[in-house]
């Protein structure tokens, strides 16, 4: 019936499936299936957590599920969240980069730790 890709979205199937429940049963039983689908999405995999430290830092726990090899965990964590410090002949390029990462395994599930931090 609708494709719901956002909260706009989701607004905007509220707002017609409530003009079409006195109109026409159908298409307000199609929009509500559409609705509970986007509701009931399932979790993320991976979970990823910030933590402010200080105005240019902060902290984000990253959480692997479990069954998660350590080269899995490794090769994610090098291609979407690693950052390296840019090497710039300017003083501030405003980019940000990985202080330090510390990683490790409890209850079954690694989790990693980076500071991010902002070059200003």
């Amino acid at each position: 019936m609708m494709t719901i890709r956002t909260t706009e979205d989701l607004r905007l199937a509220y707002s017609i499936a409530w003009f079409a429940k006195g109109m026409n049963r159908k298409v307000y039983d199609g929009l509500m299936k559409d609705i509970r689908k986007f509701n009931n999405k399932p979790e993320p995999a991976i979970k990823r957590t910030y933590f402010a430290n200080e105005f240019d830092t902060c902290i984000e726990k990253i959480v692997f599920p479990e069954g998660t090899t350590q080269e899995e965990a490794d090769k994610y964590f090098m291609n979407e969240c690693y950052s390296e410090r840019p090497n710039s002949q300017y003083d501030c390029t405003g980019k940000i980069f990985t202080d330090w990462v510390s990683k490790f395994i409890q209850d079954g599930r690694i989790i990693i730790y980076q500071r991010l931090s902002m070059d200003v």
